[in-house]
Protein backbone atom coordinates (compact mmCIF):
# COMPACT_ATOMS: atom_id res chain seq x y z
CA UNK A 1 0.00 0.00 0.00
CA UNK A 2 1.31 3.73 -1.03
CA UNK A 3 2.15 6.05 1.76
CA UNK A 4 -0.60 8.17 0.63
CA UNK A 5 -3.04 5.49 0.78
CA UNK A 6 -1.68 4.20 4.38
CA UNK A 7 -2.66 7.93 5.22
CA UNK A 8 -6.06 8.42 3.54
CA UNK A 9 -7.13 4.81 5.42
CA UNK A 10 -6.30 6.50 8.81
CA UNK A 11 -7.00 10.18 8.27
CA UNK A 12 -7.65 10.30 12.31
CA UNK A 13 -3.89 9.42 13.23
CA UNK A 14 -2.39 13.34 13.35
CA UNK A 15 0.66 12.02 13.67
CA UNK A 16 0.69 9.89 10.95
CA UNK A 17 -0.73 12.22 8.95
CA UNK A 18 2.50 14.86 9.30
CA UNK A 19 4.74 12.68 9.01
CA UNK A 20 3.34 11.67 5.54
CA UNK A 21 3.16 15.85 4.95
CA UNK A 22 6.50 16.18 5.86
CA UNK A 23 7.91 13.10 3.91
CA UNK A 24 5.89 14.32 0.79
CA UNK A 25 7.18 17.71 1.27
CA UNK A 26 10.89 16.89 1.75
CA UNK A 27 10.73 14.88 -1.81
CA UNK A 28 9.29 17.29 -3.15
CA UNK A 29 11.93 20.17 -2.03
CA UNK A 30 14.57 17.34 -2.97
CA UNK A 31 13.44 17.11 -6.50
CA UNK A 32 12.42 20.74 -7.57
CA UNK A 33 14.92 20.96 -9.49
CA UNK A 34 15.86 18.01 -11.34
CA UNK A 35 12.39 16.31 -11.68
CA UNK A 36 9.58 19.38 -11.59
CA UNK A 37 7.15 17.05 -12.54
CA UNK A 38 7.38 14.67 -9.59
CA UNK A 39 8.21 17.31 -7.16
CA UNK A 40 4.65 18.86 -8.40
CA UNK A 41 3.10 15.68 -7.40
CA UNK A 42 4.89 15.29 -4.24
CA UNK A 43 3.94 18.64 -3.30
CA UNK A 44 0.05 18.02 -4.39
CA UNK A 45 0.09 15.22 -1.47
CA UNK A 46 1.79 17.39 0.64
CA UNK A 47 -0.88 19.88 0.30
CA UNK A 48 -3.78 16.98 0.61
CA UNK A 49 -2.66 15.75 3.79
CA UNK A 50 -1.70 19.22 5.29
CA UNK A 51 -5.52 20.50 4.53
CA UNK A 52 -6.96 18.40 7.35
CA UNK A 53 -4.52 18.43 9.52
CA UNK A 54 -5.32 22.44 10.10
CA UNK A 55 -8.98 21.65 10.43
CA UNK A 56 -7.87 18.95 13.49
CA UNK A 57 -5.74 21.31 15.07
CA UNK A 58 -6.14 25.06 14.52
CA UNK A 59 -2.57 26.13 15.46
CA UNK A 60 0.49 28.24 13.89
CA UNK A 61 2.39 25.05 13.48
CA UNK A 62 -0.55 23.53 11.38
CA UNK A 63 -0.64 26.89 9.61
CA UNK A 64 2.64 27.17 8.57
CA UNK A 65 2.60 23.27 7.48
CA UNK A 66 0.25 24.50 5.40
CA UNK A 67 1.30 27.68 3.96
CA UNK A 68 4.75 26.22 3.04
CA UNK A 69 3.24 24.41 0.42
CA UNK A 70 1.60 26.84 -1.57
CA UNK A 71 5.21 29.10 -2.37
CA UNK A 72 6.66 25.57 -3.62
CA UNK A 73 3.79 25.08 -6.05
CA UNK A 74 4.04 29.00 -7.09
CA UNK A 75 7.47 28.10 -7.91
CA UNK A 76 7.50 25.39 -9.81
CA UNK A 77 4.62 27.09 -11.30
CA UNK A 78 6.05 30.36 -12.27
CA UNK A 79 9.10 28.47 -13.39
CA UNK A 80 7.23 27.19 -16.10
CA UNK A 81 5.95 29.96 -16.79
CA UNK A 82 8.81 32.27 -17.57
CA UNK A 83 9.98 29.13 -20.28
CA UNK A 84 6.58 29.02 -21.66
CA UNK A 85 6.58 30.28 -25.32
CA UNK A 86 2.47 30.16 -25.88
CA UNK A 87 1.15 33.01 -24.51
CA UNK A 88 -2.28 31.55 -23.32
CA UNK A 89 -0.16 28.52 -21.92
CA UNK A 90 2.24 31.05 -20.38
CA UNK A 91 -0.29 33.18 -18.95
CA UNK A 92 -1.94 30.58 -17.45
CA UNK A 93 0.68 29.24 -15.83
CA UNK A 94 1.73 32.64 -14.13
CA UNK A 95 -1.97 32.72 -13.37
CA UNK A 96 -2.42 29.72 -11.64
CA UNK A 97 1.55 30.59 -10.23
CA UNK A 98 -0.05 33.89 -9.01
CA UNK A 99 -3.03 32.17 -7.46
CA UNK A 100 -0.52 29.80 -4.88
CA UNK A 101 1.24 32.39 -4.19
CA UNK A 102 -2.30 34.46 -2.86
CA UNK A 103 -3.46 31.69 -0.96
CA UNK A 104 -0.31 31.45 0.87
CA UNK A 105 -0.23 35.27 1.57
CA UNK A 106 -3.68 35.32 3.51
CA UNK A 107 -2.49 32.58 5.71
CA UNK A 108 1.17 33.84 6.44
CA UNK A 109 -0.39 37.49 7.25
CA UNK A 110 -3.05 35.96 9.78
CA UNK A 111 -0.05 34.38 11.30
CA UNK A 112 2.04 37.86 11.66
CA UNK A 113 -1.12 39.41 13.24
CA UNK A 114 -1.88 36.81 15.63
CA UNK A 115 2.31 37.01 16.69
CA UNK A 116 3.43 40.18 16.10
CA UNK A 117 6.89 39.96 18.14
CA UNK A 118 8.06 37.41 15.96
CA UNK A 119 9.99 38.44 12.97
CA UNK A 120 10.13 35.35 10.89
CA UNK A 121 6.14 35.87 10.79
CA UNK A 122 7.07 39.40 8.83
CA UNK A 123 9.44 37.92 6.99
CA UNK A 124 7.51 35.62 5.16
CA UNK A 125 5.10 37.95 4.45
CA UNK A 126 7.41 40.15 2.47
CA UNK A 127 8.99 37.06 0.92
CA UNK A 128 5.48 35.97 -0.77
CA UNK A 129 4.42 39.23 -1.64
CA UNK A 130 7.56 39.87 -3.08
CA UNK A 131 6.82 36.77 -5.38
CA UNK A 132 3.44 37.89 -6.16
CA UNK A 133 5.17 41.26 -7.72
CA UNK A 134 7.50 39.17 -9.49
CA UNK A 135 4.70 37.27 -10.96
CA UNK A 136 2.85 40.52 -11.57
CA UNK A 137 5.86 41.73 -13.42
CA UNK A 138 5.91 38.73 -15.80
CA UNK A 139 2.26 39.26 -16.90
CA UNK A 140 3.53 42.85 -17.75
CA UNK A 141 1.47 44.54 -14.87
CA UNK A 142 4.32 47.00 -13.86
CA UNK A 143 2.33 49.28 -12.00
CA UNK A 144 0.74 46.40 -9.74
CA UNK A 145 4.40 44.66 -9.71
CA UNK A 146 5.47 47.76 -8.33
CA UNK A 147 3.11 48.37 -5.41
CA UNK A 148 3.58 44.84 -4.37
CA UNK A 149 7.50 45.34 -4.40
CA UNK A 150 6.64 48.21 -2.54
CA UNK A 151 4.67 46.33 0.51
CA UNK A 152 7.46 44.26 0.33
CA UNK A 153 10.10 46.66 0.95
CA UNK A 154 8.05 48.55 3.37
CA UNK A 155 7.43 45.03 5.40
CA UNK A 156 11.58 44.87 5.17
CA UNK A 157 12.60 48.12 6.20
CA UNK A 158 10.03 47.69 9.59
CA UNK A 159 12.31 44.60 10.16
CA UNK A 160 15.49 46.74 9.98
CA UNK A 161 14.22 49.33 12.54
CA UNK A 162 13.01 46.91 14.49
CA UNK A 163 16.10 45.13 14.54
CA UNK A 164 18.74 47.28 13.13
CA UNK A 165 22.01 44.57 14.16
CA UNK A 166 20.21 41.79 12.48
CA UNK A 167 22.54 41.80 9.10
CA UNK A 168 20.09 39.22 7.11
CA UNK A 169 17.33 41.64 7.32
CA UNK A 170 19.38 44.33 5.79
CA UNK A 171 20.71 42.39 3.37
CA UNK A 172 16.56 41.68 2.56
CA UNK A 173 15.94 45.15 2.26
CA UNK A 174 19.06 45.71 -0.58
CA UNK A 175 17.67 42.74 -2.19
CA UNK A 176 13.90 44.41 -2.08
CA UNK A 177 15.68 48.25 -3.86
CA UNK A 178 17.66 46.20 -6.44
CA UNK A 179 14.47 43.64 -7.63
CA UNK A 180 12.77 47.50 -7.91
CA UNK A 181 15.82 48.65 -9.60
CA UNK A 182 15.53 45.65 -12.17
CA UNK A 183 12.10 46.29 -12.99
CA UNK A 184 12.51 49.63 -13.85
CA UNK A 185 15.74 48.87 -15.73
CA UNK A 186 13.47 46.35 -17.74
CA UNK A 187 11.04 48.59 -18.55
CA UNK A 188 13.45 51.64 -19.52
CA UNK A 189 13.26 54.06 -16.84
CA UNK A 190 16.83 54.54 -16.14
CA UNK A 191 16.50 57.32 -13.56
CA UNK A 192 14.29 55.35 -11.78
CA UNK A 193 16.37 52.44 -11.49
CA UNK A 194 19.44 54.24 -10.39
CA UNK A 195 17.52 55.59 -7.30
CA UNK A 196 17.38 51.58 -6.31
CA UNK A 197 20.00 50.30 -7.05
CA UNK A 198 21.97 53.51 -5.18
CA UNK A 199 19.44 52.45 -2.14
CA UNK A 200 20.64 48.99 -2.52
CA UNK A 201 24.47 50.08 -2.81
CA UNK A 202 24.28 52.07 0.25
CA UNK A 203 22.98 49.43 2.12
CA UNK A 204 25.55 46.31 0.61
CA UNK A 205 28.80 48.96 1.30
CA UNK A 206 27.97 48.91 4.48
CA UNK A 207 27.16 45.44 5.42
CA UNK A 208 30.36 44.58 3.34
CA UNK A 209 32.26 47.11 5.60
CA UNK A 210 31.04 45.47 8.46
CA UNK A 211 31.64 41.92 7.36
CA UNK A 212 34.79 41.89 5.09
CA UNK A 213 34.93 38.00 5.15
CA UNK A 214 31.01 37.45 4.40
CA UNK A 215 31.78 36.56 0.82
CA UNK A 216 28.36 36.48 -0.42
CA UNK A 217 28.18 40.66 0.79
CA UNK A 218 31.13 41.51 -1.10
CA UNK A 219 29.68 39.44 -4.37
CA UNK A 220 25.99 41.51 -3.72
CA UNK A 221 28.41 44.65 -3.24
CA UNK A 222 30.03 43.97 -6.61
CA UNK A 223 26.54 43.50 -8.40
CA UNK A 224 25.42 47.17 -7.11
CA UNK A 225 28.21 48.29 -9.14
CA UNK A 226 27.38 46.91 -11.96
CA UNK A 227 23.71 47.91 -11.70
CA UNK A 228 24.75 51.29 -11.85
CA UNK A 229 26.87 50.82 -14.10
CA UNK A 230 24.80 49.26 -16.57
CA UNK A 231 22.28 52.41 -15.90
CA UNK A 232 25.10 55.13 -16.31
CA UNK A 233 25.83 53.29 -19.71
CA UNK A 234 22.43 54.14 -20.66
CA UNK A 235 22.60 57.79 -19.39
CA UNK A 236 25.69 58.52 -21.63
CA UNK A 237 27.64 58.85 -18.22
CA UNK A 238 30.58 57.15 -19.45
CA UNK A 239 33.52 57.93 -16.69
CA UNK A 240 30.90 57.50 -14.10
CA UNK A 241 30.16 54.35 -15.48
CA UNK A 242 34.04 53.02 -15.85
CA UNK A 243 33.95 53.71 -11.69
CA UNK A 244 31.73 51.85 -10.73
CA UNK A 245 32.67 48.84 -12.95
CA UNK A 246 36.23 49.28 -11.55
CA UNK A 247 34.86 49.41 -8.08
CA UNK A 248 32.78 45.73 -9.43
CA UNK A 249 36.28 44.06 -10.43
CA UNK A 250 38.25 44.94 -7.72
CA UNK A 251 35.83 43.77 -5.09
CA UNK A 252 35.53 40.80 -8.31
CA UNK A 253 39.35 39.80 -8.45
CA UNK A 254 39.58 39.50 -4.91
CA UNK A 255 37.14 37.16 -4.69
CA UNK A 256 38.56 35.24 -7.39
CA UNK A 257 41.87 34.99 -5.40
CA UNK A 258 40.41 33.69 -2.32
CA UNK A 259 38.44 31.16 -3.73
CA UNK A 260 40.27 30.05 -7.03
CA UNK A 261 37.81 27.03 -7.69
CA UNK A 262 34.59 29.02 -7.60
CA UNK A 263 33.98 29.27 -11.11
CA UNK A 264 31.14 31.70 -10.80
CA UNK A 265 33.82 34.61 -9.47
CA UNK A 266 35.71 33.43 -12.56
CA UNK A 267 33.29 34.06 -15.02
CA UNK A 268 32.04 37.82 -13.37
CA UNK A 269 35.58 38.73 -13.14
CA UNK A 270 35.33 37.83 -17.12
CA UNK A 271 31.95 39.70 -17.41
CA UNK A 272 32.75 42.93 -15.95
CA UNK A 273 36.43 43.16 -17.52
CA UNK A 274 34.37 42.80 -21.37
CA UNK A 275 32.21 46.11 -19.95
CA UNK A 276 35.15 47.93 -19.01
CA UNK A 277 37.13 47.54 -22.08
CA UNK A 278 34.09 48.18 -24.07
CA UNK A 279 33.24 51.33 -22.40
CA UNK A 280 37.76 52.25 -22.17
CA UNK A 281 38.11 51.23 -26.08
CA UNK A 282 34.79 53.34 -26.63
CA UNK A 283 35.88 56.55 -24.92
CA UNK A 284 39.67 56.09 -26.33
CA UNK A 285 38.22 56.09 -29.78
CA UNK A 286 36.13 59.49 -29.32
CA UNK A 287 38.77 61.10 -27.44
CA UNK A 288 40.52 63.63 -30.24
Amino acid sequence: MSPLKIGQSQAQNSILQRQLYLSAFRVGDALEGSDPKRSESEYSVALTTAKPLVRQDYDVQRLRDLAFIYPKMGDLFLSRGLKEEDLRAKDTLLKTSLDYYNSALVIYKGVAVSNPDNPTFGREVATTTTSIATVLAALNKMDDAVLEYNKAIKIEEGLVAAFPENGSFRSNLSNGFRRLGNLYQQNNKPNEALEFYKRALSIRADLAKENPTNAAWQSALAFSYVDIGDVLVKNNDTQAAIDNYRSALEIRQQLKTQNPMNSDYTRYVEGVQDKLQGLLKAQSTASP
